[in-house]
C-alpha cells in the first residue's frame, strides 16, 4: 500500500509542477503498477477489491493506454 501512496503522491506533484509529459506518462504507470500488483495480493487472498480502487485502476489503465 506505501508504494500506492507514493506513486499517487508522484502523480500529484507532476500535475502541479510543469514536467516533462514522458515523467508524467512514467509515474502514472508506476500507479498503475501498484495498484495492479495490491490487486493481485488481495485476489490472492480471496478478498474483494475495494471499489475506490478498482475504479482507480480502470481509470489509470485507460490513462496510460491512451496518449
Amino acid at each position: 500500500m506505501l508504494d500506492i501512496d507514493d506513486a499517487r503522491k508522484t502523480c500529484h506533484t507532476m500535475r502541479e509542477v510543469p514536467h516533462s509529459r514522458a515523467a508524467l506518462k512514467a509515474a502514472e504507470q508506476r500507479l498503475v503498477t501498484a495498484l495492479e500488483a495490491y490487486a493481485a495480493a488481495v485476489a490472492a487472498r480471496g478478498l474483494p477489491l475495494p471499489h475506490r480502487l478498482r475504479v482507480e485502476l480502470i481509470v489509470y489503465r485507460s490513462v496510460v493506454a491512451h496518449p
